[in-house]
């Protein structure tokens, strides 16, 4: 999701307009902040992502804003995500997907699986196992 997305919402819906469920996905990468005018149209939400990823951060935004590019000490590392908040307000109904099937080659996800996930991701092997773009190679 690119980050003005769900600002569309406001900019060119009206405000009466809402929606019978807002979705979002991706939600840790989500500003609470950016989503809330969506949140407030819905009648039911469904919030979907993992807290295991990287969170939202401003790193982007504020280089687009024409400042200097220089590291401030005093900015936040992150922010809290639409699906921080959503876990935190107990409100939410929580699911696990189990299920890893996006990678082209299933050692790709198996350090994130052992590592983060304690071996409970159920992976599914690519279609090709040999090949010169399936997997991680070493080049020198």
């Amino acid at each position: 999701m690119h980050d003005d997305e769900p600002l569309t919402v406001s900019r060119f819906l009206p405000p009466e307009y809402s929606f019978d469920v807002v979705i979002f996905d991706e939600a840790s990468q989500v500003r609470t902040e950016d989503a809330i005018n969506c949140v407030y149209r819905g009648k039911s939400l469904i919030v979907a992502g993992d807290q295991k990823q990287l969170p939202p951060t401003d790193f982007f935004g504020s280089a687009q804003d024409g400042e200097d590019g220089e590291y401030d000490e005093d900015e936040p590392a992150r922010f809290e995500s639409l699906l921080d908040q959503s876990k935190a307000s107990g409100k939410i109904r929580s699911l696990s997907l189990r299920w890893h099937y996006r990678s082209r080659h299933e050692d790709l996800i198996t350090f994130s699986n052992r590592r983060f996930y304690n071996d409970e991701l159920i992976t599914f092997p690519g279609a090709l196992e040999h090949g010169d773009d399936v997997g991680v190679t070493f080049t020198k």
